[in-house]
């Protein structure tokens, strides 16, 4: 159970990571378009 809870949260943290670098890309995006 243990490494079933750790795996699920490194997929969902990873889930998060590529939230935010998208994030960070668009606004790169948006500041370069401006």
């Amino acid at each position: 159970m243990a490494n079933n809870n750790m795996r699920f949260k490194n997929i969902v943290s990873g889930g998060f990571d590529v939230q935010f670098n998208t994030i960070d890309s668009f606004k790169s995006i948006l500041q370069t378009a401006h």
